[in-house]
């Protein structure tokens, strides 16, 4: 018998938005509802970022969409369906 578990989450479960910097490792935490990337620059080594201006919108992007579907999903007035996202189990075989 094989037994999986499936994790999924809603847009509401998702609290805050973590960008961390690939040089030094230092992390950015902003909770969803504040979500604003005010700068483009590591605040702890202060390489530049400056050059993902498209990858920046994309992701305010996804932030006010995930605003929307939470406040639709926990809505009585919302969609007549719900949105979730499956996530990776920690116990996921790795090749």
């Amino acid at each position: 018998m094989t037994s999986e578990t499936k994790i999924t989450i809603g847009p509401e479960d998702i609290l805050a938005v973590e960008i961390e910097c690939c040089k030094c490792g230092t992390f950015i935490s902003r909770p969803l509802g504040e979500f604003r990337l005010t700068s483009r620059t590591c605040p702890n080594c202060g390489v530049d970022w400056i050059h993902l201006n498209q990858e920046f919108g994309e992701l305010e992007r996804l932030v006010l969409s995930l605003r929307m579907f939470a406040a639709k999903n926990s809505s009585k007035n919302g969609m007549p369906f719900q949105v979730k996202f499956e996530i990776a189990s920690q116990n996921r075989n790795t090749p």
